[in-house]
């Protein structure tokens, strides 16, 4: 089982609203997913999955140290062969997105309501993971 660990990109809409990032697999460019990519030694894990949120989707903010959850996924390898990942979800307040990323050009990139991102994730644990994601900020409303 590969760990790895992942950002979720939130922001709220001018009514208050909570909406998500999810970005396109590379591998089929279909499969919508946070975000997400294996630990770097030296960076903390919430550290390395608002690195991942700004490589692969261009966005920076604030990322909380605290996880919301994990989920299971499979992972599918440049050679055709998948593996299995236990991934660690992080909330990451989005603050802005650059006009420019490494991974640019790559992925698609959408904001989804939550409701929306848990029906267009392939991951069941993720979609519960959604389902039930209230930010700092929403809960203070």
């Amino acid at each position: 089982m590969i760990k790895q660990v992942a950002a979720l990109p939130y922001r709220l809409d001018p009514d208050g609203n909570v909406e998500v990032m999810l970005i396109t697999s590379k591998s089929d460019g279909q499969h919508w997913m946070p975000p997400k990519g294996n630990l770097i030694a030296d960076l903390r894990p919430y550290e390395t999955a608002a690195r991942e949120a700004y490589e692969e989707a261009g966005v920076i903010g604030s990322v909380s140290p605290r996880p919301l959850g994990k989920y299971a996924g499979v992972k599918s390898r440049s050679n055709g062969e998948t593996a299995r990942i236990s991934v660690t979800l992080y909330a990451l307040h989005v603050v802005r997105r650059e006009s420019d990323w490494p991974e640019k050009g790559r992925r698609s990139a959408g904001w989804f309501e939550l409701s929306g991102a848990a029906r267009v994730v392939r991951e069941p644990d993720l979609a519960r993971l959604l389902e039930r994601f209230q930010p700092p900020a929403a809960q203070r409303h």
